[in-house]
């Protein structure tokens, strides 16, 4: 992709950013010949033509001025009036209008730029960024971010101006402060954010409106209301036509005189004259501006001694900042031409780090205000209940470890007398004092572990501050290790009650313990040996040690032949099987498996298997079985020759299939 482009947004106004080439030095800024009004904004208005939608056109801005029903302004506040329409190519609802408003400058940008491509054929790889200013909130951001994926662009990314701001004037190691407050001048109203500058964390964002209005526009525009010769028009209805003229006039530099026909909102034309010096010495309220810009901080409880003030002015020949900010503030920087491109540039190189995969650029979660200044406002207050709360807690290790010691050697004597069936010694053994001081590091403990909870919802809030991921992870290992000990010492100080318990439970079933012993001596059957350890397990202690048997293979003889009858044409084989247990009695279920091939366990699909008997059936003496030739077809018994049989145990049962038996193969020749 030869392309990448950024549209820098507002509420009131749109810029378009773009690197020309892939191998290119620069960014550039799109300079659209018909827009006015800075050297990097032209006004985010639109108004219905023919063709589709213009937007900040010459001709817009004016419609807009002049209020016509087909000119829009103030985009995302008109998008949420849902149940309205407007036309471009169509009826479309209101709320696509930002969307569709942002589309149409970037297809004019590339019909300027790039006639011979189609802005269609680009848009699923195009890397695009959409950069909001602090006015814009959350929600218009994320509509119209998804507006744009869900129109095709699969490359587009949205991008906070402010935090990329921080972001790059931290890189340059220019934030000396603990807290960066920005200030922009739309021209209309002041925009502010407040922000910690390590992290680019947002605290609060606000607005100044109309102060950010350049007082020589209103004092020129008074003057040339004066010098009009009008009847029926009210200043105030005509003051947004005439104070765009002003404007322009200021900004142009070149200008001193402006002696021209204007028109006004009745479609009349007015000869008009201002000279730009009856105005340029026009007072500005600078005290008003600082005062109130102090009132956001100290709302947001930020201390203005720890604040650096970032200004950027909506025009480069607009000095509205640097007297009525500056002077109050220190440090402060000016976010002018260079430091505006130095940021859009670090978001290009971002991206091309990244093979220009909009995903990685500028990517920021929306900060939880209120749990960044939760950690602001008790980062030191935490770190010392976690100091306290770790050193409470290494205390009580400390006395719990030679402690925990004598109690498993206790324990070990304990269990030795149980095993001896002397009780009377075992309860002996447990004739153990507690230390005194153990009871005192308990309630050290309890106290210390309701501390730490009663700061899990803070810690839980404030889980989301980057800067204070380290301190929560801190807490959350103190309150594991807190809780840890406090098990511990509880299974202490309850280990002699339970202990006493248990010897007593024990010499009440000890009786059943032998007669269950002595019946697992007696059995070599694997299923009834593993009954009967389970049956102990629930008879003695725990840590009682589990017997350990032997389980002897039943021995059985397996025997096999081929049985013919018949003559010539009638001729039919049997195959004859004898099973003999011999003496055993066994209750599990048994199965004779065919085979031909290799077979190493029961597996019906492969080898031909016949049950021998049912559940609860047992099986003693001789089994004869007789089976008609050929076998049903198997896979594993398709190869003519010897055919190997198996006595095993079902597939059910918990029995290993080569531990059951001794003697249980045999084979015969078939053709």
């Amino acid at each position: 992709m030869s392309h990448f482009v950024l549209i820098l947004l507002s509420r009131k106004n749109i810029s378009l950013y773009y690197d020309a080439e892939a191998d290119a030095f620069s960014l550039h800024h799109y300079d659209d010949a018909n827009s006015y009004g800075s050297d990097y904004w032209t006004p985010w208005v639109a108004v219905e033509t023919e063709n589709g939608l213009q937007v900040g056109t010459d001709f817009a801005c004016k419609e807009s001025l002049r209020r016509s029903p087909t000119a829009y302004a103030d985009i995302f506040s008109l998008s949420r009036l849902a149940d309205r329409t407007f036309n471009s190519g169509g009826v479309r609802s209101m709320s696509e209008l930002p969307f569709v408003t942002v589309e149409a400058y970037l297809r004019q940008f590339f019909l300027d730029l790039y006639r011979d491509e189609d802005l269609l054929s680009l848009k699923k790889e195009l890397p695009l960024g959409l950069v909001f200013c602090s006015d814009v909130d959350d929600e218009d951001r994320t509509r119209l971010l998804e507006a744009f994926k869900e129109n095709g662009y699969g490359n587009v990314a949205g991008i906070d101006f402010a935090s990329s701001a921080l972001d790059c004037l931290q890189s340059q190691n220019r934030l000396q402060s603990p807290y960066s407050c920005l200030v922009e001048n739309d021209g209309q109203d002041v925009l502010l954010g407040v922000y910690i500058s390590q992290t680019a964390e947002r605290l609060a964002t606000g607005m100044i409106a109309d102060l950010g209005r350049d007082p020589r526009i209103d004092y020129g525009t008074k003057l040339l209301w004066e010098s009009l010769d009008v009847h029926g028009l009210s200043l105030e209805n005509e003051r947004p036509i005439l104070s765009d003229i002003v404007k322009r006039f200021l900004d142009n530099d070149t200008k001193s005189l402006l002696h021209e026909t204007i028109v006004l909102s009745d479609n009349k034309e007015y000869d008009a004259y201002l000279l730009k010096k009856n105005i340029v010495d026009a007072a500005l309220a600078n005290d008003q501006l600082s005062m109130r810009i102090n009132n956001f901080l100290k709302r947001n409880e930020v201390d203005a001694s720890k604040v650096g003030v970032l200004y950027r002015e909506f025009s480069s020949r607009n000095d509205l900042m640097e007297t009525s900010v500056a002077p109050f503030f220190s440090p402060t920087i000016k976010l002018a031409d260079k430091q505006l491109m130095d940021v859009l540039t670090l978001l290009w190189q971002t991206a091309k780090k990244n093979r220009l995969d909009m995903g990685c650029v500028g990517t920021r979660s929306v900060t939880n205000a209120e749990a960044v200044r939760l950690w602001i406002r008790n980062a030191d207050d935490m770190r010392t209940m976690l100091d306290r709360a770790e050193a409470t807690a290494g205390k009580a290790d400390s006395m719990m470890k030679p402690f925990v010691e004598d109690l498993k050697r206790v324990e070990a004597k304990w269990l030795d007398s149980l095993k001896a069936a002397d009780f009377k010694g075992a309860k002996l053994n447990l004739q153990l004092d507690l230390s005194p001081d153990l009871g005192l590091a308990a309630a050290e403990l309890d106290a210390c572990k309701n501390e730490l909870d009663g700061q899990f919802t803070a810690m839980q809030t404030i889980a989301s501050v980057d800067d204070a991921k380290p301190l929560v992870s801190r807490y959350n290992q103190a309150l594991k290790y807190v809780a840890s000990l406090r098990e511990t010492m509880e299974e202490a100080q309850q280990f002699i009650s339970r202990k006493m318990e248990e010897t007593d439970r024990f010499e009440s079933l000890y009786p059943e313990y032998q007669k269950t012993l002595e019946a697992l001596r007696k059995t070599s059957v694997r299923s009834l040996q593993d009954r009967l350890i389970e049956k102990i397990k629930t008879l003695v202690p725990k840590g009682f040690e589990m017997p350990v048997v032997q389980a002897s293979k039943v021995k059985v003889r397996l025997s096999a032949e081929l049985v013919t009858s018949g003559f010539l044409f009638s001729k039919k084989s049997k195959l004859v099987v004898d099973v003999d247990f011999g003496e055993a009695n066994v209750p599990f279920r048994c199965v004779l498996a065919f085979f031909t091939d290799m077979v190493v366990k029961v597996d019906r699909e492969k080898a031909y298997v016949v049950d021998l008997n049912e559940k609860g059936e047992s099986l003693s003496g001789v089994v004869h079985k007789e089976f008609d030739l050929p076998l049903p077809e198997r896979e594993m018994c398709k190869k003519k020759g010897e055919l190997t049989i198996k006595l095993w145990p079902h597939e059910e049962e918990l029995i290993g299939i080569n531990s059951a038996f001794e003697g249980n193969g045999c084979s015969v020749m078939v053709k």
